[in-house]
């Protein structure tokens, strides 16, 4: 039988989730709450490339196998999914793809 993970646990396999799949942390935020995962910010890959439905599909795929228990929502400024739908919610960039918004500009090297 396997032994229920502690918050500790589950906070981490996110956290290693997240990176195979090269989320940017700074712009994403995850809580869990009972056996729901719920992330919000922004889907951004650490590249600064946004991802596209295939890759979120994957990314829930792997919290699928990773967290069997746990149900993965994601209600983001540019992404809204679940294990049943994925939608792309706004175009991160405006009208000049090669401009960044306000929110991520920074010190990204």
């Amino acid at each position: 039988m396997k032994h229920k993970l502690t918050r500790f646990e589950v906070n981490k396999e996110i956290r290693h989730i997240m990176a195979r799949h090269r989320v940017d942390s700074s712009l994403l935020q995850y809580q869990c709450h009972g056996y729901e995962i719920e992330l919000s910010g922004i889907m951004w890959h650490t590249d600064d490339t946004d991802f596209d439905a295939n890759q979120i599909d994957a990314m829930i795929k792997d919290f699928q196998k990773t967290l069997p228990e746990y149900e993965v929502k994601g209600h983001t400024e540019n992404w809204s999914f679940s294990a049943h739908s994925i939608n792309s919610v706004y175009n991160v960039f405006s009208d000049h793809e090669d401009e960044m918004p306000a929110e991520l500009e920074g010190d990204k090297l």
